[in-house]
């Protein structure tokens, strides 16, 4: 599913709207079939829903990223929750909603300087002789996991 919603991303790019919607759709049909779909499911409404907004679908666009927002925040991932929203945002946009734009961007916004800041100290770390695990957590994370799995056992 990860490639078919890359192939969306790729083909709205590329102002191939109706290729964009197939692929959304074929990723979302991969992730129902899956058993993926209820920590997946938000990542491909982005797609569908970004390829809805470009097709000038108002209303299934926002009913895509709508949920797919609602199910991100679900499994806590901000990062493609933000995706979701910044479909909303565009599309207020686009319709003059000027004042609906803000709701919906304002996260992006704060989401994008946190990841930049994140890399930023990343970056910092390695450059003091840092490992990129150690830099980026990666270490603490599975140690962490290590620790939950050895208590699962006892």
């Amino acid at each position: 599913q990860e490639v078919l919603c890359y192939l969306a991303e790729l083909a709205c790019r590329a102002g191939r709207f109706d290729a964009a919607a197939a692929y959304a759709t074929e990723a979302a049909e991969t992730v129902e079939e899956s058993g993926m779909a209820a920590s997946q499911t938000h990542v491909v409404r982005f797609n569908q829903a970004l390829a809805a907004s470009y097709l000038g679908e108002v209303d299934e666009a926002r009913r895509l990223a709508t949920e797919g927002l609602a199910l991100a925040r679900e499994n806590d991932d901000a990062f493609n929750g933000a995706w979701n929203a910044a479909v909303l945002g565009s599309l207020e946009l686009s319709l003059g909603r000027f004042d609906q734009v803000h709701q919906h961007l304002a996260p992006v916004l704060a989401m994008t300087h946190a990841v930049a800041d994140r890399e930023r100290d990343w970056r910092q770390a390695i450059a003091r002789g840092a490992s990129m695990p150690a830099a980026t957590g990666i270490d603490d994370l599975i140690s962490k996991l290590a620790v939950d799995r050895a208590k699962a056992r006892s």
